[in-house]
């Protein structure tokens, strides 16, 4: 029989419990409620989990606060057990990618809601990762999303960080309601529903809630302002961007490209040699190709998108639709060699980087170069990988993007690209100087990462 659970004084300003010790001190057996958050447990009004607690404390509920849990394991949100009524979720009192990266989408040096204002204490998407923490930790246990993240992703919106028009965050991150704007009022109702036995959590005002098919079929929508979904939206989505662009950015003419690289000999730290064979995997909409085109080099792409294609092919440039895999084992590469390579951001997002690397030397005539650049994870001491991992959730969670199947540690990195026969020169700050990294907005820790064979 389940100890009847107790609740024993409390002296004024007690904090909530973040462990099993300190709910024994209180003579807990059990929370009502477990709360989950991006920042840093701070007991004051302007944290949002804190207030939120606070107010349910009020009710008479116990309950109990993770912070900045360990998203990589679930015993990270199971230290005090399953919660009776159920989990709340925010991501903080900033967006978690608005705490992580700087609007140049460069990690910031410092989080102003962590401990000590230490960065890379809270993932990517913190509400959906969080969220689907939860829902694996506590099967059955109702998650209650909340939090600046969550109110601002209740909707079709447009993701800035993936340029893609995305659906409500209550169909990634599984959560069963979202409360949005400051919340006490709905989380209170919410509370008093599932204590009086309710499973229904619909009509609270200022909450979300997905509905399915049925449920929306036979829902009176009279006298309500019905937004587009994201399935009426996406249509008129264009699904071009930045990389597609003929320009990508780029303040001179292409003329004025080619006369300053003809002068200097190089491009982007490649040498310019007229007849040299270049191969460039994913190449974007071609601009560095054209360039390079441009300046005697014979050139060759290699591009998944079919926006990426279609604007390299309006240049009349030779580009392969597919991925990396693909093309190193199609017609097209078959008994080419190449005196550059290039291949940015790519590794990360293939199954096997072993294999990839490996071709990319097989395909690298002896005395080729290029730059082989992946994103690394400073401090990691070893890459993170798990090919089990498939979901969007579980790849935001462990290696930061839910395209990307593995993060890479710097060490890790360089020894694989030099187990595959290639030569890797790092070449960072001290090489380009303080003034070109504050110009482009990098870290001292950048690299670039050359490779010769």
């Amino acid at each position: 029989m389940a100890r009847k659970p107790t609740t024993k004084p409390l002296t004024a300003g007690a904090f909530l419990p973040m462990s099993s010790a300190e709910m024994n001190a209180r003579g807990w057996c059990e929370l009502d409620v477990l709360l989950i958050t991006g920042d840093a447990y701070v007991d004051h009004p302007s944290f949002g989990a804190a207030m939120i607690g606070r107010v349910l404390e009020a009710d008479g509920l116990r309950v109990g606060i993770v912070a900045q849990p360990d998203w990589k394991t679930l015993e990270a949100v199971t230290v005090m057990g399953a919660p009776r009524l159920f989990v709340g979720v925010t991501a903080g009192n900033l967006d978690s990618m608005v705490s992580n990266y700087t609007v140049a989408r460069h990690k910031r040096k410092l989080d102003v809601y962590s401990a000590g204002g230490v960065p890379g204490r809270r993932p990517n998407h913190a509400a959906v990762v969080y969220a689907q923490l939860a829902r694996r930790a506590f099967p059955g246990v109702p998650v209650v999303l909340g939090g600046i993240e969550a109110s601002m992703r209740r909707v079709a919106h447009y993701d800035y960080w993936e340029d893609k028009l995305r659906p409500s965050i209550l169909t990634d991150s599984k959560a069963d309601l979202l409360v949005y704007g400051m919340g006490e009022r709905a989380v209170r109702e919410v509370a008093r529903r599932l204590r009086g036995g309710a499973g229904d959590l619909g009509g609270i005002a200022g909450t979300a809630v997905l509905l399915g098919a049925k449920a929306s079929a036979a829902a009176d929508f009279s006298g309500c302002i019905v937004l587009p979904s994201w399935e009426e939206l996406a249509p008129y989505y264009s699904a071009t961007y930045a990389a597609y662009d003929r320009s990508h950015g780029a303040t001179q003419t292409d003329g004025e490209i080619v006369a300053d690289a003809s002068r200097t000999g190089t491009f982007r730290h490649i040498p310019v040699r007229p007849g040299a064979q270049l191969l460039d995997v994913g190449c974007g909409g071609g601009f560095f190709l054209r360039i390079m085109s441009q300046l005697g080099v014979r050139v060759m792409g290699v591009e998944p998108s079919e926006n990426g294609v279609a604007a390299v092919r309006q240049d009349g440039l030779p580009v392969f639709h597919g991925t990396l895999e693909e093309f190193l084992v199609s017609e097209v590469a078959r008994g080419r060699k190449f005196d550059v390579i290039t291949s940015s951001h790519v590794l990360e997002h293939v199954e096997s980087d072993d294999q990839a690397i490996m071709e990319l030397c097989r395909v690298t005539k002896r005395g080729g170069c290029g730059i082989l650049v992946a994103p690394i994870s400073v401090g990691l001491e070893k890459t993170i990988e798990d090919p089990l991992v498939t979901d969007e959730a579980g790849r935001w969670r462990l290696f930061g993007q839910n395209d990307h199947v593995r993060l890479y540690a710097h060490d890790d990195y360089v020894e694989k690209i030099r187990s595959h026969g290639f030569r890797v020169e790092e070449l960072g700050e001290r090489y380009f100087g303080k003034a070109i990294f504050r110009s482009l907005g990098l870290k001292p820790t950048s690299i670039l990462y050359v490779v010769s064979k």
